[in-house]
């Protein structure tokens, strides 16, 4: 029967930008990463600086490692930062990984480290060992120091709901994306929550319901 194994993993990627985050003082979260093509990845993220002034120093070196472009960044609210840009793939933690044909990876660049989860599907305890010891060999062999692992084995039934995201129905997208085209999110709102339901043909309390199930799916999704 199929087993999700997951590996927690501290690691220090000397190539990376992420250790950057030791001298401009960052904590990060990476929300999305799009393989461009073998040689690039797109990555979109927040970063959290406790000196915004550090942001201007991070985002104006010449060098930032594995960084090819910044593409977009946006200061929003208490020091965090909105950005998008492109890596070289060979130089990722998830050109490694791919190996392994992960489900799911999860990081958080911290202090010049990053801290990895990830989930894999496996068949037999057995695999186990092997696995790990190619995981660490791999990553050592890219100039990527192992400081931490540890590793937990579900049965599948039991860990389904953290592997699997949910998806939004098609009346949530419908709805979601009515509302928000609407101005219904607006500060001051451009419709109410009454239009909204005569717009849809629903009642005022099932459109609160279906908008508040898509957005918490949505921030599972992303956060």
């Amino acid at each position: 029967m199929l087993k999700i194994l997951e590996i927690k993993t501290k690691l220090k990627h000397y190539d990376c930008w992420s250790t950057l985050c030791e001298a401009y003082l960052c904590t990060g979260k990476i929300h999305y990463a799009i393989k461009i093509n073998n040689s690039e990845i797109l990555e979109i993220a927040t970063l959290k600086f406790r000196d915004i002034e550090l942001l201007r120093h991070f985002i104006n070196i010449s060098t930032k490692k594995n960084i090819i472009d910044i593409l977009y960044f946006k200061r929003n609210f208490n020091n965090n930062v909105e950005i998008m840009y492109t890596l070289n793939y060979d130089e990722t933690v998830r050109r490694v990984f791919e190996i392994f044909h992960p489900i799911l990876e999860e990081v958080i660049p911290m202090d010049g480290f990053e801290f990895w989860t990830l989930f894999l599907m496996i068949r037999r305890k057995s695999e186990l060992s092997s696995i790990v010891a190619t995981l660490v060999d791999s990553l050592e062999a890219k100039n990527i120091k192992v400081l931490d692992l540890y590793y937990n084995l579900y049965e599948l039934n039991s860990i389904i709901d953290r592997v699997v995201m949910p998806l939004l129905t098609d009346r949530e997208n419908e709805i979601l994306y009515k509302a928000y085209t609407k101005g219904f999110f607006e500060t001051p709102r451009n419709i109410t929550v009454t239009e909204l339901a005569n717009e849809i043909g629903i009642s005022k309390t099932a459109v609160l319901k279906i908008l508040r199930n898509s957005i918490k799916k949505t921030y599972k999704i992303l956060f």
